[in-house]
């Protein structure tokens, strides 16, 4: 079992944004798990996954979630569903951080044994 409270976790700069893994890769079979932090006037890098789908939960602030052409806004409380193959990326046009968390699966890999 991994349990933790976020606040606890370690942040890693990536691209400009706060990363803190609560789920890393390396510890499932699956599943990849984050709470990201994009500072006003940040956002994440436009991304696309052809084996991959994700769940976002927004945790604090408000932004623009972009998915494959659309926009919408997105606030504490909202989830968002990313497809496979959709181009995303959120924008913080805010004067406030902006806090998600992120649940995304992968292909299993045969033979691969979490750490």
């Amino acid at each position: 079992m991994l349990a933790g409270a976020i606040k606890s976790l370690p942040a890693r700069e990536e691209n400009g944004n706060l990363y803190q893994y609560l789920l890393p890769q390396e510890k499932s079979e699956t599943l990849e798990a984050a709470c990201v932090t994009l500072a006003p006037g940040r956002r994440t890098q436009e991304a696309s996954h052809p084996d991959e789908e994700e769940l976002y939960l927004f945790i604090e602030g408000a932004a623009k979630l972009h998915v494959g052409g659309d926009e919408t806004r997105v606030s504490s409380g909202d989830f968002a569903y990313i497809p496979r193959h959709a181009v995303h990326f959120i924008v913080n046009d805010g004067d406030k951080p902006f806090r998600y968390v992120y649940m995304a699966n992968f292909p299993d890999r045969p033979g691969r044994t979490p750490k």
